[in-house]
Order: structure tokens, then sequence, then C-alpha cells
């Protein structure tokens, strides 16, 4: 039986849903049962809202977005889950509450970050056998006065020789035993911190040419031509390089890794210095940490370059075309709408549906050249903090810049827009000057990941001859592609900008955008103008892991 052209099946017991066979593979399923989308009109419609279709049960309880949960892992091998409403915690926090001394220091003596000085209100030490190595240093933990309220301080220094850590508090400890919760490693000793997308999942699409699109993700291969978006780990920001190798055993798993290696950790040594790795300013480290690069995200690096320190880890690749795609539908799909810049708003509609978006986002300011020179702003622990969790966090206005609303989402600090631009390798794309078309070139062969167009066996025409402007449509295919296919000077359609550039060589793609372009950023502004070989200081990447189950 051809279960293809199958729309239902009723058996005395009931409608049937899907149809496997012995091994439980899914030969056939009823879309509208097991799946879940949007639905959009870009030629009669401008509008960035979009209607919600398939199982809407499914769309209040997110079966595919509801798995991602915060981890921490080497290669492919997840070693522990964060807490689901608190990234800097344990999920399991069995056996990391200890009793402990803690002795108070000076109100007035600085707190030391890798022999950096920043001024903060209080300082205390803490000694025990456990900080004979570095596996808590930049580590959060909590602090119990009584059994119910637990303060969060964070470990700024760590002299193993006597087994002595330096505590950063906006709390006062009076000298004594303490019980005390140890939170996550996160600075790269136990591995790296990252999204786990919970199992593998579905997406396909239906392009009408802006008329009645469709995308839709399941659990099952539903029809097939569906995309499969294999189980990956995603990390929580743009990725870290280990500059320079640290070759010692007191750094736990990172202390093994060669140099020019990309990490998804929160480590605050020069080792790891972010940005363009220059000392500029280091110096605002505690002081203004949006402007320092310490702790931050790597950037000023060619495609070729991310490309290769990501594949350095078990399983580790650079951000790419699919999964970028996979991530951004996942969020559309959720809140049925394109504007991410939309108010945040935590409070579900009367049929239990997410609304509004996840606000402005780090898309504003003024002389950020002169404040660090448009590199990354945000740390890449500012919303640990909100766990598994959706929300923001706001960043008061300083130094001739507005306030920013940093948005997380389902883990993610600094969800893909706006603060630096985010490099998506296997998308590839080039003016055809016959054609009049640019055309975006990928594979699906992770193996032939590279600058080359020519290994690519998948081919998308794009715009024409058109330089720049708003996002009116995308030619989604039937996977759930995202190319820029028509632009207007209207916003409303999908409130995000597109640049274009008719010279024939071939450019990498550049998504979300800059902080500095202010309202243009989005998640599906695209920026196809800048040529594979290029490498910005206002760019970074995103590194994933790819697990086998």
């Amino acid at each position: 039986m051809d279960f293809s052209k199958v729309t239902s099946l009723q058996i005395p017991e009931g409608n049937v849903t899907k149809i496997e066979d012995k091994e439980g593979n899914i030969l056939w399923a009823n879309i509208n049962k097991v799946a879940y989308g949007v639905r959009w009109n870009s030629v009669n419609q401008a509008t960035t809202a979009c209607e919600r279709i398939g199982n809407l049960e499914l769309h209040k309880t997110l079966p595919i977005q509801s798995r991602f949960k915060v981890c921490i892992h080497k290669g492919k091998e997840i070693q522990y889950y964060c807490h689901p409403d608190d990234s800097r915690f344990r999920q399991d926090n069995t056996g990391y509450v200890k009793t402990l001394p803690i002795v108070l220091l000076s109100e007035t003596q600085p707190a030391i970050i890798e022999d950096t000085d920043t001024t903060v209100k209080i300082r205390h030490t803490i000694t025990d056998d456990i900080f004979a190595d570095y596996k808590y240093l930049y580590a959060f933990i909590k602090v119990y006065i009584d059994n119910t309220t637990g303060n969060v301080c964070r470990i700024t220094k760590i002299d193993t020789t006597n087994k002595t850590a330096y505590l950063e508090s906006n709390h006062t400890f009076d000298s004594g035993d303490y019980s005390v919760e140890l939170g996550c490693s996160i600075n790269g000793y136990d591995g790296e911190i990252g999204v786990d997308t919970g199992g593998k999942f579905y997406q396909w699409s239906v392009d009408n040419d802006g008329d009645n699109n469709e995308v839709w993700q399941s659990l099952y291969k539903c029809v097939p031509y569906a995309r499969e978006i294999k189980r990956h780990i995603i990390g929580i920001d743009r990725a870290c390089v280990l500059n320079v190798a640290f070759n010692d055993a007191k750094w736990g798993w990172i202390g093994g890794l060669e140099a020019n290696t990309a990490v998804n950790v929160i480590n605050y040594h020069t080792n790891l210095r972010g940005g363009s790795n220059t000392t500029t300013f280091d110096e605002y480290l505690g002081v203004d940490n949006f402007r320092c690069q310490l702790g931050k995200a790597r950037t000023n690096l060619p495609l070729a370059t991310m490309r290769s320190y990501s594949q350095k880890t078990d399983g580790g690749q650079m951000l790419y075309k699919q999964i970028w795609e996979a991530i951004v539908w996942s969020y559309v799909i959720e809140y049925a709408d394109f504007d991410v810049k939309k108010a945040y708003n935590s409070e579900l509609t009367t049929e239990g549906y997410h609304q509004g978006g996840l606000g402005g986002g780090v898309i504003k300011g003024y002389d950020l050249g002169n404040y660090n020179n448009n590199e990354k702003f945000v740390p890449n622990d500012y919303t640990l903090e909100l766990g598994n969790n959706t929300g923001i966090k706001n960043r008061a206005a300083k130094e001739n810049q507005t306030a920013w609303n940093v948005p997380h989402w389902r883990g993610f600090n600094v969800f893909w827009y706006g603060d630096i631009w985010i490099n998506i390798d296997n998308m590839l794309t080039k003016y055809d000057t016959t054609k009049q078309k640019r055309i975006w070139y990928y594979t699906d062969d992770v193996s032939k990941f590279s600058n080359d167009i020519t290994n690519k066996e998948h081919q998308i025409e794009g715009l024409g001859n058109i330089s720049a402007g708003w996002l009116q449509e995308v030619r989604i295919n039937n996977k759930g592609d995202i190319v820029p296919s028509k632009i207007t000077n209207n916003v409303n359609y999908k409130n995000s900008y597109h640049w274009n550039y008719t010279a024939n060589n071939i450019h990498t793609t550049f998504a979300g955008g800059l902080a500095s372009n202010g309202s243009r950023c989005s998640l599906l502004y695209l920026h196809a103008n800048i040529g594979a070989g290029h490498a910005e200081s206002s760019s970074g990447f995103a590194k994933v892991t790819i697990l086998d189950n």
C-alpha cells in the first residue's frame, strides 16, 4: 500500500493518526493530528502575524520547543543538565550542597578575576578541598542564611595551593560555617554549555510564492520530502575561542584542548579573550563588562577559520543553514509572528498561546564604535539566571547608549538578532550575472562544508538586481529554506531587512544584525554582500554539536 496518498484511515477502534513499520519507522502520519505550523500571506496582507495551523493543542504544548534544555557536555557526551529555572545551577544538586567555612574579608578590598582588579562591595573567602583545581572558577554558588533563602555569589579567583576561593557578593556574611550549593562548572572544566534540542524532529513547507505559504514541524516524518533535523547541542551564545592552550590538567576538559578550538564556555581568562583578541578593553572587566571583551565570544574571523575551529571537538560544527532555519522557524511557529522585536509578554493568550515577542533587543546605541569597536556587547553569561525559560533582562542606558532589553529564548542568551552578526555556514551565495539573480548554494553533506560552491547540490534562486530593502517574502521551497525572494519599502511584512549585492564573487551569509543597525535587526535579517574570506569585528559565530541520536 502506498501510504503517501492516505489522508485518514478509520478502523473500529477509531481514527488512525499514524502508521509504523516493525522497526517503528513512520510510514504515514495525519498532519493535522501530529504536526503544527504557521500560514501567512505576503501578497494580500502586509502583516508580520501568522495563522496557526495543524493541531492547535500542539501550539500550546509545543512538543519540539519544550524539549530544549541547557546542559554541560563534552563533545557528544552530556555530563549533566542545568536547572530549568536557573542555568547557573544544576538540575540535580544532590551531592553539591555542602557545609563550608566562609570568612568575611573587607568591603573595600577589590575582587580579583585572574589578577585583574575590579571593585565590588564585599569580598569573602571559602576554603575546601574542592578548590584544589579550577573547576569552580567563575561559577556561581548559593550561600544559605537559613534553609529557604540562597544568596547568589560568584567565585572570582581560586588559590589552588591553599584550596581557597574568593567570592564576589552583594551580601554580607559573618565569618562562620554556611550551607553552600555549588553551581555548574561553566568555565570549561566539565565541558561546554549549550542548549540540547532533545531529539530529532521534522520540518517542511508549502511555497505558494507568498500566497498562503506554510511551514510545519512534527516529531514524525509526515511527508516524504520533510527535512530531518538531527538532535543538536547549540551554544547558548556566540562561540568563544581558546586562543592560547592551557595545557594544564587543573583546568579539566578545556585544559586538554589545543589552541584555536571553538568552545561554548564562560571564562574570563585572557586565553579565551573575545572580540578581536586585543587587550584594548581588558581594563573594564568588572567595571563595565559590556565594554570589556573578556568572557565574551570571539569575532573578526573568516568563514573557513570559524568552521575549522568549530570542528576540533567531537561532533563540532559551526552553526549552519539547516539548523539556523530550524531554530528560526521554531520561534516563528511558537509565537505565530515574524516580528521578534514586539514587546515581551509573559502572559499566554486566552487560548493558551504565546504572544508578543522578545522586545527591542540589543539593537540601539550611539557612538558604539568608540565604546568597544562594535565588538560583542553582552557577556555570554548575562541571562543564565533565566534557565530554559524565555524572558528579557534589562540593561540601563550608559555612555550615550539607549537602554537594552537583552532577549533570552529557551536557554539562548541574546537570541539571534542584534548585538553582533552571526555567521551561517553552508549558506553561500553568488549573484549570477546571466540570470540576473542571486543564487544560494548549500549541501546536505556535512563533510562537504567549505567555501566552494561547486560541491553544493542545492541551488535556490533569490532576488534579482536589487540592492537592499525590507523583506517581503522568502523562498521556502518544501523544506523551510530562508532565501529572500522579494523586498519592499514596507516594514510590516517581516520586519526584517536584507542587504543584497550584484557582484559575482562568492559571499557568506550574516544573519540577525549588528547593534548599530537598529530596527533593521531581526531573525530573518540577512547580509549577503560580504566575501567569504572577509572578517568583521562586529561578526561572530555559534558552535553546534551534532548528536548521533
